[in-house]
């Protein structure tokens, strides 16, 4: 598998490593490159509160406390149900920019979009301040279902304009990360929004 670049490498090489890792079919990177405005809902499961008092998650690494004030760090996966569907490159060349659009739209409509939402929880010794890093056996460790997420609808395009995703938002019992990067962000995200306007 290819490395990704090192803390030095320009924004070209990034883009380079990601197709390296990623693949670049043709036709496709229009389509995904461009995201759905959506609506749904999101249930806890049972076992949310064995780590954490919230009932709403962002990601990557964050700091979550239960109601008895135990924290620990855990990195955030979202996972269709079901398990993912891949296509080959010929599948992926054959269909059409939009077809991860469509592909929505159908899937909606039929009540098929859901998402769990997982904690992948820390071991001692965890690289927890550089979030570009991956954990140790990161796909193999201990995990919880915090609950899931239900696409319920598209919705118009300038609904989710108005808003922005800012991961400096957050719910009671998630901390901020400890990484220097959260900072920086925080700031980019609000300055994103205000310009969009």
């Amino acid at each position: 598998m290819s490395e990704l670049p090192t803390a030095a490498a320009t924004s070209a090489l990034i883009v380079d490593a990601l197709k390296a890792v990623a693949g670049n079919p043709p036709k496709v990177r229009a389509s995904f490159a461009k995201g759905r405005c959506v609506r749904g809902t999101y249930t806890p499961s049972d076992r949310a509160a064995e780590i954490t008092r919230s009932l709403s998650f962002t990601k990557p690494s964050r700091v979550l406390a239960n109601a008895k004030g135990e924290t620990r760090f855990i990195k955030f996966k979202v996972a269709p149900v079901g398990g993912d569907v891949t296509l080959s490159e010929e599948e992926a060349k054959a269909k059409s920019a939009d077809f991860l659009h469509d592909d929505l739209a159908r899937r909606i409509a039929a009540g098929d979009v859901r998402f769990n939402v997982i904690a992948l929880l820390d071991r001692p010794g965890d690289p927890i301040m550089d979030v570009t890093i991956r954990w140790p056996d990161e796909d193999n460790r201990e995990e919880v279902r915090l609950g899931t997420i239900v696409i319920t609808s598209l919705e118009a395009d300038d609904a989710c304009d108005t808003s922005i995703f800012n991961p400096a938002n957050l719910a009671d019992g998630i901390g901020h990360p400890p990484d220097e990067i959260f900072a920086a962000r925080r700031a980019a995200y609000t300055i994103s929004l205000a310009n969009r306007r």
